[in-house]
């Protein structure tokens, strides 16, 4: 079966040629400073930042960074996210494990609400929000779908959630310095957002 009208004018491609592509295409993390000659390049998967998968490289394995419009409260920091190219092959496809690693965690357990976390540790204010374990993700207390418990899965509490933790994490704005206040409400916002979204 040849394309159809509509994709007619599309170059068509085989599985390995799709594949080829895909493997070269940029992936997007934080950079920070690890030493003279070293970074550490943290996955960024979701619009989230792994954390838990930074690898520490010599600025020699890296061939380009393209910064992107979009700045993250990152593992404690505020960082710019960037597409990243690497020149050691080697180190490429780690990362590319790492972050493949990080995607499956994600979808395992659903965070939409880590800038609250982030916020939280970064001056050890409000530790212990109710609904969080250790890693910030939200434990379903309640009784789950279906059930009239009250826990995440039903749909006012989902909103109440989502709400619970914006003001949560606008009163742990409030504490920061001026210069980052504005900022991390903005943040508060839209991460109230991404919560109410990664529900429906």
């Amino acid at each position: 079966m040849g394309p159809t009208t509509e994709h007619a004018d599309r170059t068509s491609l085989s599985v390995d040629e799709l594949l080829e592509r895909q493997s070269d295409l940029p992936v997007l993390a934080t950079i920070e400073s690890s030493g003279e000659d070293r970074v550490a390049v943290t996955p960024v998967v979701g619009g989230r930042c792994a954390c838990s998968q930074t690898i520490t490289v010599s600025k020699a394995d890296i061939e380009a960074v393209v910064p992107t419009e979009d700045v993250r409260l990152c593992c404690g920091k505020r960082l710019i996210v960037a597409e990243v190219a690497f020149t050691n092959e080697t180190v490429a496809d780690i990362f590319r494990q790492l972050s493949q690693t990080a995607a499956a965690l994600g979808q395992q357990n659903r965070l939409p609400y880590s800038g609250l976390r982030l916020l939280s540790d970064r001056d050890g204010l409000n530790r212990n929000l109710p609904g969080f374990d250790n890693f910030g993700d939200f434990v379903d207390t309640g009784g789950g779908a279906g059930t009239g418990g009250g826990g995440i899965n039903s749909g006012t509490s989902r909103a109440k959630f989502c709400a619970e933790q914006r003001q949560s994490c606008i009163l742990n704005a409030r504490n920061l310095p001026p210069e980052d206040r504005q900022w991390a409400l903005e943040q508060c916002e839209k991460n109230y957002q991404d919560c109410l979204r990664s529900y429906m």
